[in-house]
């Protein structure tokens, strides 16, 4: 169905090789700066239809990358990806709500770029190190304070 208009970019060191299939890109483990400097900045959009994945980096890095995402809504996947926002999201194990969200971005690019839009945003926002950092900080605060541990100690 998608094999006329889309190329799929697979990066697994696990993943089955199946040369015949048309449109696939088997590029088996990558290193983490290609894949972050090279193959993410050349792609339209990424898809992780996943059943278990809590809250994965790949869709993590693929919005710092300003990709619109097709995941299922499992874990923490909705909390990185609103729907409908910065990407798509389906129930897990639902291989028609995958490919019809997945059509629904190939066929609309207005639709891609608004989320690819949001996408980049998120990124450069809350998911970013230094995002993360004060949260995480502001967290530790909040619970040493609740626990009574408001004193001053030592700074790293």
């Amino acid at each position: 169905r998608f094999a006329e208009r889309i190329d799929l970019h697979i990066c697994s060191a696990t993943a089955p090789v199946d040369p015949s299939l048309p449109g696939v890109h088997w590029h088996g483990a990558v290193d983490h700066d290609h894949l972050l400097q090279e193959l993410l900045p050349s792609m339209d959009l990424f898809v992780l239809p996943t059943r278990s994945d809590m809250s994965p980096w790949a869709i993590a890095e693929a919005l710092v990358a300003g990709l619109p995402v097709v995941s299922t809504d499992v874990g923490g996947i909705g909390e990185l990806v609103h729907h409908d926002i910065e990407g798509l999201l389906g129930p897990p194990g639902d291989l028609d709500a995958l490919e019809d969200n997945l059509l629904a971005l190939v066929q609309d690019s207005n639709r891609r770029r608004r989320m690819a839009n949001a996408a980049a945003v998120a990124g450069a926002g809350r998911l970013s190190m230094n995002s993360m950092a004060d949260t995480l900080v502001e967290a530790w605060r909040e619970a040493s304070t609740s626990l009574g541990h408001n004193r001053p100690g030592p700074q790293r």
